[in-house]
């Protein structure tokens, strides 16, 4: 009987592992073509502002920068869109 068990929990083992492995090829094909498409369209996966020209008057100071350092809680503030997406889907 012990031999039965160990040929079906084996046999089990070997689906778990071919299950999986088609899972993670099926998800490294999205993350590629999610990719790939970023490639040809990057205004579609990226937002403007990412690759926005900055103005020499947006940029920050080296002397600027203990101010920022020693700045309180409430002067920073960072935002995110997938943060932001999450928020949205819940409500």
């Amino acid at each position: 009987m012990n031999r039965i068990n160990d040929i079906f929990r084996s046999q089990r083992n070997r689906i778990k592992e071919i299950f999986l492995n088609q899972r993670n090829r099926i998800a490294a094909l999205g993350v590629m073509a999610l990719v790939w498409w970023c490639v040809f369209y990057p205004e579609l996966c990226f937002p403007q502002d990412t690759y926005d020209v900055v103005d020499d008057e947006d940029i920050v100071e080296e002397e600027n920068y203990p101010d920022i350092l020693q700045a309180d809680d409430e002067q920073i503030v960072i935002g995110s869109r997938l943060l932001e997406w999450f928020k949205n889907k819940k409500n």
